[in-house]
């Protein structure tokens, strides 16, 4: 048979220790502070929220938002058709090297 000993005793059915009242006391301050009425000024808080959101428009990229300024854009569509033309420049000179090398081999 075991036999337990001090704290490993299982406690009586109707005994609760006095500090689990405390801590339901203090809990309970809580709730009725966070259920309280509070007073927002909602139109500064809205103002607010418009001008961060007009910033971010303005320059996203301080920010770090998901999104480019127009000015990058541009750059990287000016970037894409450089590309595009030398490929294509690319292709033409593949080409012609394809035309020689058929030549010289037949």
């Amino acid at each position: 048979m075991l036999k337990l000993k001090g704290r490993d005793k299982p406690l009586p059915f109707n005994f609760f220790p006095p500090n689990i009242f405390i801590c339901m006391k203090d809990n309970y301050k809580e709730l009725n502070k966070m259920s309280a009425p509070r007073q927002h000024d909602r139109h500064n808080r809205l103002e607010k929220r418009i001008n961060d959101i007009s910033k971010v428009i303005k320059d996203p990229d301080p920010w770090g938002v998901n999104i480019s300024s127009r000015d990058r854009v541009d750059d990287l569509e000016k970037r894409i058709d450089e590309i595009e033309r030398q490929i294509d420049k690319l292709n033409g000179r593949i080409d012609g090297l394809n035309y020689l090398i058929k030549q010289v081999i037949k």
